[in-house]
């Protein structure tokens, strides 16, 4: 799949980078210098229901952006909707760890990609490069899509 590309200057896309990951960082309570493009604010940060309403509000209100076509359970539970589902998440984790330990000794790369991806994450990634990508074409959008082209 051909990627769309984004054309934008050095410094603009660097001044949007920084006041969005400022933002989190003000709001996670983490340094910036633990957040980057790639930092996942609903797997890795662990932002869910009216935490992510609160990031959500000041990403609209300092870059006008709206959030159109955003789904919200797509990417997050709503607050103590993951406690109603723990049962289930503790099964199929277990399943994944045997899984891993399993394929682990015949292909560690497999074994990686299984632990990175799927052993303890049940929704997509959100990361902060879509968030950049959405604010830029101004309807929410995955990073995956589209590729920068510094001008």
């Amino acid at each position: 799949m051909k990627k769309e590309i984004i054309e934008i200057k050095y410094g603009d896309l660097r001044k949007l980078t920084e006041k969005l990951i400022a933002i989190i960082s003000e709001e996670t309570r983490l340094p910036i210098n633990k957040i980057s493009l790639k930092t996942s604010i609903n797997n890795q940060l662990g932002i869910e229901g009216d935490d992510w309403f609160v990031i959500q509000d000041r990403i609209q209100a300092e870059f006008n952006f709206d959030f159109k076509g955003f789904n919200f359970n797509e990417y997050f539970y709503e607050e103590g909707e993951n406690v109603l589902f723990l049962p289930f998440i503790i099964f199929s984790s277990l399943f994944n760890i045997i899984e891993y330990i399993l394929i682990f000794p015949f292909n560690r790369i497999k074994a990686k990609e299984l632990w990175n991806n799927k052993l303890f994450k049940n929704k997509p990634d959100l990361k902060i490069e879509d968030l950049i990508t959405s604010i830029l074409k101004n309807e929410f959008l995955n990073k995956e899509e589209f590729e920068f082209r510094l001008i």
